[in-house]
């Protein structure tokens, strides 16, 4: 019994001394995923406020160097900062969805019902 706790307690030390260091293609990956992210969905960088390519550029060494993922996350937080604040919405999305109704139903009226395909001639004969 005593052999096998010790067996147990030594995988999860393991387990968890290797989850801290995250792999260089790990921090590339959650790097683009975040770039990405800011890119096309933050007010600042999506106005092209920032440059946001040099942004990365000036950032991945630091990313690169990180061996822990404390230092990993400190390096992709000083690329957010680099985005600046976000800016808020002054208006709202006002439209409000009724149950059983159809998404733009003046543009396509009759046009989804008439559909007939005709795939015959898409078809190959097997020979």
């Amino acid at each position: 019994m005593k052999r096998c706790t010790l067996i147990l307690s030594f995988l999860v030390v393991c387990t968890f001394s290797f989850a801290q260091t995250p792999t260089l293609q790990q921090k590339l990956y959650y790097t683009c995923k975040v770039w990405g992210f800011v890119k096309y969905f933050h007010s600042n960088v999506s106005t092209c406020g920032v440059n946001w390519d040099s942004v990365l550029v000036s950032v991945l060494p630091s990313i690169e160097s990180a061996a822990t993922s404390g230092a990993f996350n400190d390096a992709l937080d000083t690329m957010l900062a680099a985005a600046g604040p976000m800016a808020l919405s002054t208006t709202y999305f006002n439209y409000t969805w009724k149950i059983g109704q159809a998404w733009n139903t003046t543009a396509n009226r009759g046009r989804v019902k008439d559909v007939h395909l005709n795939i015959s001639h898409l078809v190959l004969p097997l020979t």
